[in-house]
């Protein structure tokens, strides 16, 4: 017998995807305990939608855009489910997407588990098979347009997809949820970060697939948010200790970054340095949770970076050529700058 599971979807001016977001949930093999609907101060009607053609979702409509953490932290609040199921509503699962995700997660003995995710437009392509998280606190999507047999088994990654992954309520409430603070973007890395410093990695389902409409896109803004937000998270994570041994290299991926903004132009750069007043402005905020994760830690920093990524997927943010000549320059200095750390930290 399953264990009882409240699916969470928040929206924003999700119109356009709600319905067929809604509809597939109705249609699963085992449907969710309980549906719960957060819009987040929709203008384009979603909210009236979800109310008119799905009576049955329980509805928590917000003042104002909280953002994703926020928005999904009203709905995990009011949730009764053992299992939070965290669903975007431009994604389409499988009949039994839910059913898959959560046998799993009871198969292995997890508590935090994340789906194997395709492209919309293309099913047959890859979106996600679990997130990679670089240890310098980037995180890429990983397998992003490759085809979707490329991971085809259950395994341990270094982040969830926060477009369709499942949580123990337990878990999320011992976590302290989402981090409100980290508006959008670095959300679901964060969420994943202080799950794996408690101990609690995320299960990879390939069993459980859903259909995303996706495109990468890396507009300014959101450029700014990633910057801010990976630093944020970092700072959570690490001892200070550890911070001060990868410092080196957390210069060397900024300066990499300065030169990728700057050659797309001073829109960029202005977004990277506003990033640093960003953390100015936080700092209380991330040193409140930086307590909070720490007083959970089930793993020592060691273990962290041992858990996380070395290489970074550069051909998805450049062509064939870059990406290339990227990772023939990059790799090999922060593949090694990684191993030095790990030869240094034994803590």
């Amino acid at each position: 017998m399953l264990p009882s599971v409240s699916l969470i979807v928040l929206t924003f001016n999700a119109r356009p995807h709600i319905e067929r977001c809604l509809t597939a949930v109705a249609a699963q093999t085992a449907p969710p305990r309980e549906l719960i609907v957060v819009d987040n101060a929709s203008t384009d009607g979603t909210a009236e939608l979800v109310a008119a053609r799905f009576p049955s979702a329980r509805l928590i409509v917000s003042p104002t855009n909280t953002g994703y953490g926020g928005g999904n932290n009203l709905g995990a609040a009011q949730a009764r489910g053992d299992i939070l199921v965290f669903l975007n509503p431009d994604a389409i699962p499988d009949p039994d997407w839910l059913e898959q995700l959560v046998t799993a997660m009871g198969r292995y003995g997890r508590r935090f588990a994340t789906s194997k995710i395709t492209l919309a437009r293309d099913r047959e392509r890859l979106n996600s098979g679990g997130n990679l998280i670089h240890f310098l606190g980037l995180s890429f999507c990983r397998g992003l347009e490759a085809d979707r047999s490329r991971y085809n088994r259950s395994e341990l990654v270094s982040g969830a997809s926060g477009a369709a992954f499942a949580i123990a309520r337990d878990l999320f409430e011992h976590l302290g949820g989402f981090d409100a603070s980290l508006f959008l973007y670095h959300d679901d890395v964060d969420l994943s970060l202080r799950a794996l410093l408690a101990g609690e990695p995320c299960l990879y389902v390939p069993e459980a697939v859903v259909a995303h409409d996706y495109r990468l896109t890396l507009p300014p803004i959101k450029w700014g948010w990633i910057e801010a937000h990976r630093y944020a998270v970092l700072l959570k994570t690490f001892s200070l200790r550890t911070l001060l041994v990868l410092l080196p290299a957390l210069l060397a991926m900024d300066l990499v970054t300065f030169t990728y903004l700057a050659a797309r132009g001073p829109q960029f750069v202005r977004a990277k340095l506003a990033s640093y007043g960003w953390l100015v402005r936080h700092a209380a905020t991330i040193r409140a949770r930086r307590r909070h994760a720490q007083a959970v830690r089930a793993l020592s920093d060691r273990q962290i970076l041992s858990a996380l990524a070395d290489q970074i997927p550069y051909e998805q943010l450049a062509p064939h050529w870059l990406a290339t000549l990227a990772h023939a320059l990059l790799d090999p200095p922060f593949r090694l700058y990684r191993q030095l750390s790990l030869a240094i930290i034994r803590w």
